[in-house]
């Protein structure tokens, strides 16, 4: 079973895409992928992963004028399991697909906002640098 994003509501919201947030990647899927970047943002590495912190903290793989994915056919496990893993959580959708009601979205929102305020915390004591449209400005991958 998957969430049917087809009836969301964010995609009546100016601020659609609420599922599309910050997400790590390997760096080597980053590399070969980096043409697709749609945002600008800074890379954080830790290990062989990264994440990529834009602005306005969706993935940067995430057109913000479609709002459609730019690899969607290589999309993430995560991002095909949005809803049904008990830390990611759709804020408008049960894992059963039934709607939630409006204090549940409330309240799964709230989470949702507290976990990306707590990755951000701990992604501070990390080495970035800044990404932009279709690549990196700093230390290319060899």
């Amino acid at each position: 079973m998957t969430i049917p994003c087809e009836n969301c509501p964010a995609k009546l919201d100016k601020n659609k895409a609420h599922c599309c947030g910050i997400f790590a990647f390997p760096l080597k899927f980053l590399e070969e992928h980096k043409k697709l970047f749609q945002e600008e943002g800074e890379l954080k590495e830790f290990g062989t992963d990264a994440v990529i912190l834009t602005k306005d903290f969706r993935c940067v793989f995430l057109d913000r004028t479609t709002f459609k994915c730019s690899i969607y056919d290589e999309r993430p496990d995560v991002c095909k399991n949005y809803g049904m893993i008990d830390d990611l959580q759709c804020p408008y959708f049960k894992r059963s697909g039934n709607r939630r009601s409006s204090a549940s979205e409330k309240v799964t929102m709230r989470k949702i906002n507290a976990m990306i305020d707590k990755a951000l915390e701990n992604n501070k004591k990390y080495e970035s640098r800044k990404v932009i449209k279709g690549g990196f400005t700093l230390g290319q991958f060899s």
